[in-house]
């Protein structure tokens, strides 16, 4: 009898956690992007099923938890603390499609495990995810572009993560109605659903799975699509790290900037717009790292930039080591970095100044 509770027990803690699902991106601070990011619906209008404000609000939040951008700013208020500079890019959330199709469904194979816990623990089976609805069109757009010009209709994007919400997963406790979880007293609960309420678990669950999954695609899809875009560069912290310290209103900031051509010039700026840096081709000339080849310092910043690049296909042609030191900044600030590869559209960084 007691190896028959224990065994129960085991099993209601394996299952528990099985249903467990995080709503937020995994916190990586060492790979976060060092730029500024304004989160707002897109001004496309739909008749989709799940709110496009509401889901920019909750992407501005998973973006924050999950450590993605250096500052993420939303349009459900501005908090104190934010930079007064305009934010470095615009991220607009477009939800396209007509229905989840809670009315389409099928078991997963999670259905023999439903039906093993409902066998040894009954209760903790309303808690696995054993039916899947394929059939919905619902999809999730998050669009990043340039600050300054996505207002104007011809910016090109520098990112646009797509996310289908087709295959989603329900378990009995979000798909079923309160008679169908005590009739799953006596039957498995996997053939068991109602569809009005699987339609508010799924729309429950696409916002969970867009918390999740688009924040993670633009993390990792970010710096090779920068790297091709119109600006055409990438800010690697050196070490990688959330933020830089001040001391007493001052700063140093070390970095790898890596650029799909040689930079034209670069300015670093302050929170309130005070230029801190500036430097001509000439002098950039000096902080341009050797090839990879060379060994040294030149490796381990080219091995910084290609570990940051990972599979994308898209390298650069110049990299440039910043060592900037007692950087004026105040106790507050932000230091943004802008370097040219063209002479009309900059690459933008925000990198946040903490207190040591």
């Amino acid at each position: 009898m007691r190896r028959l509770t224990e065994r129960r027990r085991w099993w209601l803690l394996f299952i528990l956690a099985a249903g467990c699902r995080s709503a937020d991106p995994d916190r990586d601070p060492e790979r976060t992007i060092p730029v500024s990011v304004q989160v707002r619906a897109s001004p496309k209008r739909s008749e989709a099923p799940l709110n496009a404000e509401f889901l920019a609000g909750e992407l501005a939040a998973a973006f924050r938890a999950g450590s993605i951008f250096s500052e993420v700013r939303s349009d459900d208020g501005s908090r104190p603390g934010f930079s007064p500079l305009p934010a470095d890019y615009l991220c607009e959330v477009e939800v396209r499609g007509a229905t989840l199709r809670p009315d389409h469904s099928e078991t997963t194979e999670r259905a023999i495990l439903s039906t093993v816990a409902w066998f040894f623990t009954v209760f903790p089976a309303w808690w696995i995810a054993d039916r899947l609805y394929p059939a919905s069109d619902v999809e999730v757009r998050a669009t990043f572009l340039p600050a300054g010009e996505g207002n104007s209709g011809k910016a090109v994007p520098v990112l646009s993560e797509n996310l289908p919400l087709n295959n989603l997963e329900l378990d009995l406790r979000r798909r079923g109605n309160a008679w169908q979880h005590l009739l799953s007293l006596l039957l498995p609960p996997f053939w068991m659903e109602d569809a009005a309420v699987a339609e508010r678990g799924l729309r429950e669950e696409a916002v969970r799975v867009a918390r999740v999954s688009l924040p993670e695609g633009v993390r990792k899809d970010w710096p090779g699509a920068a790297l091709a875009s119109d600006s055409g560069a990438i800010l690697i912290l050196d070490p990688p790290r959330p933020a830089i310290e001040a001391r007493g209103g001052r700063a140093d900031l070390s970095a790898w900037l890596a650029a799909r051509g040689p930079l034209l010039a670069l300015r670093v700026f302050g929170e309130d717009g005070a230029i801190l840096g500036k430097f001509d081709r000439p002098a950039l000339q000096a902080l341009l790292v050797p090839p990879e080849r060379t060994g040294g310092p030149a490796q381990r910043g080219w091995q910084a930039v290609r570990d940051r690049l990972g599979e994308s296909s898209r390298r650069p042609q110049a990299l440039y080591h910043l060592e900037l030191k007692e950087l004026e900044v105040g106790t507050n600030g932000r230091i943004r970095v802008e370097g040219w590869t063209n002479e009309k559209i900059p690459a933008r960084f925000t990198v946040r100044v903490v207190n040591s």
